[in-house]
């Protein structure tokens, strides 16, 4: 580079040295764009086992919870009825006409109960019979948090796992009875 003497110091007519190597190194080598992109990777998988988890967590308490409302609902059946229903469809048909009214037109309605409450995408609605040969819309299939039918058992004899009977159990994540995952309204 040619320099230029005025008044006996050196000037250059471009850049210095480290102006120079400043100049060449403005981007990001390969190298550390390949540990940046390892990070964030690393990042974005931790974030989403956590996520993951997260919601399988609150998918098992909308369950239990569930679960236990559901009890609750048997309990009230027994109560009012006198009587322990042999099977699920039995047990929905009855807690939901003990909720039921006639309106004035005669259409058979639902006063709010645990099963009017239940999260939407986690009922099966159909007709139930009502007295005097009509029928009302209402459900007739609950689902756990994960999409599984919960199943009612009627007498210990239909799930050896249960220590008691009549409860209702979650197959839980796994989909699968008789799994360690399976949830049931008697836990704690």
């Amino acid at each position: 580079m040619p320099m230029c003497y005025e008044k006996g110091v050196a000037v250059s007519n471009g850049k210095s040295r480290a102006g120079r190597r400043a100049a060449r190194r403005l981007g990001f080598s390969l190298i550390e764009m390949l540990v940046t992109i390892v990070i964030i990777t690393l990042l974005i998988a931790v974030g989403l086992a956590v996520g993951r988890e997260i919601q399988q967590s609150s998918r098992r308490q909308l369950t239990r919870t569930e679960l236990k409302n559901l009890a609750a609902a048997l309990s009230e059946v027994q109560r009012r009825c006198g009587r322990t229903p042999a099977m699920l469809n039995d047990f929905l048909a009855t807690y939901q006409c003990l909720h039921a009214y006639k309106d004035s037109g005669g259409v058979w309605r639902m006063r709010p109960n645990l099963l009017t409450q239940w999260p939407t995408g986690q009922s099966v609605v159909g007709p139930i019979a009502m007295p005097g040969g009509t029928s009302m819309p209402a459900i007739t299939q609950v689902n756990d948090a994960f999409g599984n039918p919960i199943v009612y058992v009627a007498a210990v004899a239909q799930y050896p796992r249960a220590p008691y009977a009549p409860c209702f159990v979650s197959a839980g994540p796994d989909g699968f009875l008789n799994t360690p995952d399976d949830q049931h309204s008697y836990d704690p």
